[in-house]
């Protein structure tokens, strides 16, 4: 059962990109990786591995942001659509992070080699079909789905850097890397094809914890911190500088950089009419038109673009409401909050929160399963820490 198990985890994670195959059992839709993610589950509840489950608090808070985001489903006027999108980010990714959290530590560096090698294969299948000519109209590498170069970058980024850190770690241990340089090569290069800026944040800043890693471990620890901050501002200043719009006559319409702008600012303004509960979680846009439709050039040219809020944080407050916000936040700050145990999951998970900024790197299926496996594997690395305080007690962990 045990090996039944892994087999399960490795192949659901393998196949994260494949829920574009889609189908339907009976009126319920579903897809190829939910059926995984459901038959890992089984598993995991028929062998009685959950009862492996020693982190209470991500089990506890975890559970929390996904209730909350029922209420994105209660508030939503198409509340059969909405309930679809719960279970596809929520249910699913809550449920396999269950599983992931039941494993023991000797499964991370296999997880973590599938992972990378499902980023790998992604980037060679997307690369392919941009060599046969799909791509966008300006030239730019689109994901699997054929929708956007941007949900390729949000996939990929955070793959990218796993794969750096076990470069890393390889070269320190004196040991061959060829397979993961090879895998970064081709990420890289399809990152690069699809032209994505957002891409550009979340690896800059999974370079910036990993250099904090390297800084804390040298003669300069005592400033690292001070160092990482400098840079992290900078960094930020850089940011919001690469995203700037620009309202000169000859861009006052079509640069993405103002359509982010106006979709930001009227975003704040939904929150204003929507402080408590949001606006639904399956509909940000169709509010978003009907507030808008009677301005010059939205319903041209911005509200066709705001399929979200390309702020993952706006989007989360906006469709889920302030608890959910505050749910989301208080998981995420959890798992950073005693220190990194796990580099490679750290630095993907950070990727993910800093590309969070200019785009939403959560709802989509794959999106929101490799948040939710990322977060088990960092949850799972502090309960090697025998310092970690859970849920209110001590938990001496065992290796």
């Amino acid at each position: 059962m045990k090996k039944l198990l892994q087999f399960l985890v490795f192949l659901t994670v393998l196949s994260l990109p494949f829920y574009i195959f889609r189908f339907k059992i009976g009126p319920i839709p579903s897809t190829f990786l939910e059926i995984l993610v459901y038959l890992t589950f089984l598993v995991a509840l028929v062998g009685g591995f959950l009862k492996n489950i020693r982190s209470r608090g991500a089990v506890i808070w975890g559970g929390l942001f996904v209730l909350a985001g029922l209420i994105g489903v209660f508030v939503d006027p198409d509340k059969m659509r909405a309930l679809g999108l719960w279970k596809a980010y929520f249910l699913d990714g809550y449920l396999f992070f269950l599983v992931i959290l039941s494993l023991k530590r000797e499964v991370f560096e296999k997880i973590a080699g599938f992972l990378f090698g499902c980023g790998a294969l992604t980037a060679i299948i997307a690369l392919i079909a941009f060599l046969t000519g799909l791509k966008t109209n300006d030239g730019r590498l689109l994901d699997l789905n054929r929708l956007s170069p941007n949900y390729l970058a949000m996939f990929l980024s955070p793959i990218l850097m796993i794969g750096i850190v076990k470069i890393k770690e390889k070269i320190v241990a004196k040991q061959s890397f060829w397979w993961w340089g090879a895998g970064c090569l081709i990420i890289l290069f399809a990152l690069y094809l699809t032209g994505s800026r957002g891409a550009i944040v979340a690896v800059g800043a999974g370079l910036l914890v990993l250099l904090y890693s390297f800084l804390a471990n040298s003669k300069y620890k005592k400033i690292s911190g001070w160092i990482t901050l400098l840079l992290a501002v900078a960094f930020l200043a850089g940011t919001a500088w690469f995203f700037r719009p620009d309202f000169t006559d000859h861009a006052r319409k079509a640069t993405s950089s103002n359509v982010r702008y106006y979709i930001w600012v009227t975003s704040l303004e939904m929150i204003q009419k929507n402080p408590i509960w949001g606006v639904g979680l399956s509909n940000y846009q169709d509010y978003f038109k009907n507030l808008t439709y009677d301005r010059v050039n939205y319903p041209e040219y911005i509200a066709p673009e705001a399929l979200t809020a390309h702020n993952l944080y706006l989007q989360l407050y906006l469709t889920i409401g302030v608890i959910g916000l505050v749910a989301f936040l208080v998981l995420v700050i959890l798992s950073f909050f005693w220190q990194i145990n796990d580099l490679g999951a750290s630095v993907a998970f950070v990727a993910i929160l800093a590309y969070g900024l200019v785009d939403t790197p959560f709802f989509r299926n794959d999106l929101s399963l490799l948040f939710w496996l990322l977060l088990a594997l960092i949850y799972l690395s502090l309960l090697d820490d025998t310092s970690y305080w859970q849920a209110g007690e001590k938990n001496v962990a065992k290796a």
